[in-house]
């Protein structure tokens, strides 16, 4: 996997900092983890479910930008709720999901060609690995929303009998 390396303003990071995170994790050492270091360096609305009911009815409720997501859950696995995520939301308005795994290669790989995880985050991980990640959620969730806004003026253009030139 290639490492994301961020390069943004200070404006772009603040902005980027703004977005609601959440983990969702049944191992408290690895929660805890992931939650005070994304809190200790700048990241204020994280927040964080330890199964995967929790994980799910926080995302019905508000749902986050970024998902870091457990794929081993107890109760509801993450490739559930992934799966129930991209079926509910448009891609546009669905969250960045974040597999956050330990699993082996194998099992990565059938997670991730499902099309339903838009990235992969191991365990365990360092700090520049959380901040690859997120550098790289922010630059498909700015891709996604752009690409989103140029269908509906497309489609608006084509329905009103105008032309559009992109």
């Amino acid at each position: 996997m290639p490492i994301h390396k961020p390069c943004a303003s200070a404006s772009t990071l603040s902005v980027q900092r703004m977005a609601r995170l959440l983990v969702v994790e049944d191992d408290e050492l690895a929660l805890d983890i992931a939650t005070r270091w994304l809190t200790r360096h700048g990241y204020n609305n994280v927040h964080s479910a330890m199964s995967g009911a929790e994980g799910l009815e926080a995302c019905a409720d508000d749902p986050p930008d970024i998902l870091i997501l457990d794929h081993a859950l107890p109760d509801l696995n993450g490739m559930a709720i992934a799966e129930h995520l991209c079926l509910t939301f448009r891609r546009e308005e669905r969250p960045w999901i974040v597999l956050f795994t330990a699993a082996a290669d194998s099992t990565i790989a059938r997670l991730m060609s499902t099309g339903y995880f838009d990235d992969l985050l191991r365990k365990p991980c360092v700090g520049e690995d959380y901040i690859a990640a997120l550098a790289h959620a922010h630059a498909g969730l700015r891709e996604r929303r752009r690409l989103a806004e140029k269908h509906a003026m497309v489609v608006h253009a084509s329905s009103s009998g105008s032309s559009l030139h992109l």
